[in-house]
């Protein structure tokens, strides 16, 4: 039996019922949202039409084009916005995403794909490029297996920094990121030397190298040889023949072709192979396969007139107005030629005097990086680069003499490999003019970063204390090379010519010992020590260049002889040990040369 006041509420229910659905159907504000929605799926859809249109109306490249690049490569950034409309920030968002997540996973079958999909859907944002530059050059290169396929890699960062410099030109964060990757990671990381020596090769002016094959027991003939025809080690690797039988073991090794010319008629030995092939070039799919750096310099070893313009003066240290008119690489051209290729600082070098010229005379400012880090960049490019030549010579001198270096060398370390050399005449070839080159190239170099320092100091004079040490340590490099390079050449020379040039490097090694002891009595001793050992009325500020050199070479013996014992502490004993290394050469070669009788 159903009770009145149950009907009652059943009946209401259901009343109420019927007025909520007749509310609903009526309800103005939810039918305006249904309309708003309904024209909002219309606009898609003729946004999609439209877009399709304006994609066909798009102008088409020609044929004959299509090998010069891949599909994606053709779809620029303008189309891929009128296709993608407003599904591109969530597309944006996906493919870093999965990017980030190869990468830390090492799967990097598509990665470049994606990378450059970021780059044309983010085309306006710099810190966008800043970082896949950065990202190829370090994080990617880093999960390769071998150096080749490092060194590929970093100049694949190279490659899209460059192809975004071509879509955004005049802008300074693309001049400076490029900058860095050939500064930073091709010229200073811990692979620095196979980096530094295969772009010096790949920048030559050759199309061809020679693949060669000799017998395992002829391994020494072969590196010596080399050497005079001007290869050193580092410019080949022997590895085994793997498809030479187990009773007559072979070595394979590339050279470029006018070193193996050269070695082929110095060896002239019918069991040692030469098999010219073209320098290699693949492609894939359109796409270029990276397997080394262009080529930067013509048959006379100048900067290619495609990278810089012969029609005007060179670009000196000092030219600082932006004019791109001049080339990509206008500032290489003051320091032509370069018979022994172009090392990445001095790349580095020329991309940062981009930045630096449109920091200047664009007022640009760098987004991530203040103006007096763009001002000091090319000078200390410039420092590195004098230093780079030096080390050459240095590892040069000691293949000349059949020395070993040691296992992990930098400044300082290679000092003593070879200062002990006699008076001995050695034999002038290829590698000896190398060396004397380098050496001299280095003096250059340096004369140059001093210059440009000095250029950062009239700009930001607060630097001043930082780098007149560095200016310090560049006069003091100046000295090491010119006496390295009167001694090396004095030995080369006939008997009547000998004395005079070993007189000059005897006075040149006597400036090492001031400039040596200058150097660190004014900026690697501490206040008080210094204090102690410099006699009044003189202080640490006349070590500079007022103290007689006798009174300065005196303090600095004092200063070493502290370190050593340890009782004293010195915060850049590191420095006081490395510049002391220099200072002690400087007395080995000069007691060889008063052994002589040769004085300054």
């Amino acid at each position: 039996m159903t009770r009145p006041s149950d009907s009652n509420n059943h009946h209401d229910s259901q009343a109420g019922s019927n007025a909520s659905a007749h509310a609903r159907d009526h309800n103005p504000v939810q039918s305006s949202a249904r309309r708003s929605q309904i024209v909002i799926v219309a606009v898609v859809i003729v946004a999609l039409i439209l877009s399709g249109i304006s994609r066909s109306l798009l102008p088409k490249k020609a044929a004959g084009s299509a090998s010069d690049g891949s599909q994606l490569d053709q779809l620029d950034s303008y189309a891929l916005a009128l296709l993608l409309g407003g599904l591109r920030g969530p597309l944006v968002m996906m493919l870093w995403s999965s990017s980030e997540t190869q990468k830390s996973e090492r799967q990097l079958e598509d990665f470049d794909t994606k990378v450059d999909l970021i780059r044309r859907l983010q085309p306006e944002f710099d810190a966008v490029h800043i970082f896949q530059i950065w990202n190829k050059a370090y994080n990617i290169s880093v999960q390769m297996a071998n150096l080749p396929s490092k060194y590929a890699t970093i100049l694949d960062a190279v490659d899209y920094g460059r192809g975004v410099m071509a879509e955004r030109p005049e802008n300074i964060n693309l001049e400076s990121a490029v900058a860095s990757v050939y500064f930073d990671k091709l010229g200073n990381s811990a692979e620095k030397l196979y980096y530094r020596g295969r772009l010096r090769e790949d920048s030559l002016p050759y199309d061809s190298i020679y693949q060669i094959s000799l017998p395992e027991a002829k391994r020494q003939d072969f590196v010596r040889a080399a050497l005079e025809a001007g290869a050193d080690p580092t410019r080949y690797r022997l590895r085994a023949d793997t498809r030479s039988p187990a009773d007559a073991r072979r070595l394979v090794t590339g050279l470029r072709a006018d070193l193996a010319e050269r070695l082929k008629v110095a060896l002239n030995d019918p069991e040692i192979r030469f098999e010219q092939q073209q320098r290699r070039v693949a492609a894939v799919s359109g796409d270029r396969v990276r397997v080394g750096h262009d080529t930067l310099l013509d048959p006379q070893y100048r900067i290619l007139p495609s990278l810089a313009s012969r029609e005007t003066d060179p670009l000196g240290v000092d030219s600082i107005a932006w004019l791109p008119e001049r080339g990509e690489m206008a500032y290489l051209r003051a320091f032509e030629p370069y018979p022994y290729g172009v090392p990445p600082m001095a790349v580095g070098y020329n991309y940062f005097m981009r930045a630096l010229a449109l920091q200047t005379s664009r007022d640009q400012r760098h987004a991530q990086i203040s103006d007096r880090v763009i001002s000091s960049r090319p000078a200390l490019s410039l420092m590195v680069w004098a230093e780079e030549e030096w080390d050459r010579a240095r590892r040069l001198e000691a293949l000349v003499y059949g020395r070993s270096l040691p296992e992990v060398s930098s400044n300082g370390d290679m000092e003593f490999v070879t200062s002990d050399v006699n008076l001995d005449p050695i034999r002038r070839n290829a590698a000896v003019d190398e060396l004397l080159y380098s050496l001299e190239r280095s003096r250059e170099i340096g004369r140059a970063a001093i210059v440009s320092f000095r250029q950062h100091i009239l700009r930001f004079p607060s630097d001043a204390p930082t780098y007149d040490a560095q200016i310090a340590w560049l006069l003091l490099l100046d000295s090491l090379c010119e006496a390295d390079r009167h001694f090396i050449l004095a030995l080369t020379l006939p008997e009547g010519q000998r004395e005079a040039r070993l007189a000059e490097a005897a006075r040149a090694y006597q400036v090492v010992l001031e400039r040596s002891a200058r150097l660190v009595i004014s900026y690697y001793v501490p206040e008080e020590i210094a204090r102690q050992v410099i006699p009044a009325p003189w202080t640490r500020l006349d070590a500079r260049d007022r103290m007689p050199p006798e009174i300065v070479i005196g303090i600095f013996n004092q200063i070493f002889q502290l370190g050593q014992s340890g009782d004293v502490f010195f915060a850049s004993l590191s420095e006081l040990q490395e510049f002391s290394r220099y200072f002690g050469r400087g007395v080995q070669r000069l007691r060889t040369l008063e052994a002589a009788g040769i004085k300054p």
